[in-house]
């Protein structure tokens, strides 16, 4: 198994640059998902403990800590006092925080990340629907902004996931949901490594889509329901569509 560079390692229990601490402390979460999602630590299985555990990353134990907070908080590993630390299922405890990791780490394969998506189209659908029910003058104009913003051709803001990210963190605010706001933060992250797919979209096809979106702003903004929603599940069902293609050829490449 790999270990993290060892100029990067913590030596003394918490010195030392955050961002650097951050960085070593994501190497480590990432090999110790790894493991699990490729059945070397099967469920129900103990992990080693703390100290040889951190010995076979090549980390202190503060590090390691660290680590195993944040893969508990996703669900893969139980934590008894005095019963070590168990091996939990995937398919059965983990949760929004585990799937938002492994798509910008590249561990997810394409049925996580096709089921995310599936996921973001449900939660989208109910959010428009809010928020052409609860539409404020205010809010239409805020929403025109950013279907206005939207590029005519694939650059930074479509490809880092940024224009994606506001237009539905704005749809979310005018819900006047905040759940929903919490689980757009949560899987933020994803958003940079699943827009990629507008890469391959042509300019035409960049410029349809850009309609559908400000038919669907307009609806929002009349407060329409029902075609709100209509107008944003085609509009999901067209970005759905070109991910799976960009997956397939992706599939493809390795395979070569």
């Amino acid at each position: 198994m790999a270990k993290p560079d060892a100029d990067n390692k913590e030596r003394n229990g918490g010195t030392g640059d955050q961002a650097a601490r951050n960085r070593v402390s994501d190497q480590v979460l990432a090999q110790l998902v790894s493991m699990i999602v490729s059945g070397e630590c099967a469920p129900g299985q103990k992990l080693p403990p703390e100290r040889a555990l951190a010995e076979r990353l090549g980390v202190n134990r503060t590090t390691l800590r660290e680590a195993l907070r944040r893969l508990e908080s996703m669900g893969l590993i139980a934590v008894r006092q005095g019963g070590g630390i168990t091996v939990q299922n995937p398919a059965e405890c983990a949760t929004l925080e585990y799937a938002a990791f492994l798509v910008p780490q590249e561990l997810a394969d394409a049925d996580m990340i096709l089921s995310l998506e599936q996921a973001r189209r449900v939660f989208a659908l109910q959010a428009v629907r809010l928020a052409a029910e609860r539409i404020t003058d205010e809010g239409a104009v805020s929403l025109h902004k950013i279907i206005d913003d939207f590029p005519g051709a694939p650059d930074q803001d479509l490809l880092s996931g940024q224009w994606d990210f506001r237009l539905l963190s704005e749809i979310a605010r005018l819900s006047g949901n905040m759940a929903f706001v919490c689980y757009l933060n949560t899987i933020r992250d994803t958003f940079g490594t699943m827009r990629l797919v507008y890469s391959g979209i042509s300019g035409e096809r960049l410029k349809a889509l850009a309609a559908l979106c400000a038919k669907m702003a307009r609806a929002i903004a009349a407060g329409k329901k029902k075609k709100s929603v209509k107008l944003a599940d085609l509009f999901l069902q067209e970005q759905a569509a070109a991910l799976a293609v960009s997956l397939k050829s992706a599939a493809a490449g390795k395979r070569q």
